[in-house]
């Protein structure tokens, strides 16, 4: 595989990020399954952890219901021609476990080719300085 550009790679990961965002606010499991790979681990902003499985499930179940996201990529690195990682800013209305929460946060996510398809290996979450 040849390497991406740059701007390529922005236009991937911003491509990719939508693809995510849509599904996990339309709460369409369907979607969102083939984007997630096997490994995939989602760090939440209130320290637990979950794995593709633990996910679906909680998603499925309603535990955690996404309204409306502001994701911004502010920073976009290659990890070889197969991976690159985001980092950026987001705010996110959802309403966990019966609460409704408004989140402002730091988000990084990276993203890996399996077999010619790009999915999602791992998100992470945390709470921006200004909501401590």
């Amino acid at each position: 595989m040849t390497a991406l550009s740059r701007t390529d790679l922005e236009t991937l990961a911003n491509k990719l990020e939508r693809q995510h965002w849509a599904a996990t606010l339309e709460n369409d499991s369907t979607a969102l399954t083939p984007l997630l790979s096997d490994e995939f681990v989602f760090v939440h902003s209130s320290g637990v952890v979950d794995n593709k499985a633990s996910y679906l499930n909680k998603f499925g179940k309603g535990v955690f219901a996404y309204h409306s996201v502001q994701r911004r990529i502010e920073r976009v690195t290659s990890s070889g021609d197969d991976a690159f990682t985001t980092y950026g800013y987001g705010d996110i209305d959802a309403t966990v476990a019966g609460v409704r929460k408004q989140i402002r946060c730091v988000l990084s996510t990276a993203w890996r080719r399996e077999g010619g398809v790009w999915r999602l290996l791992a998100h992470h979450t945390i709470l921006s300085p200004e909501t401590w």
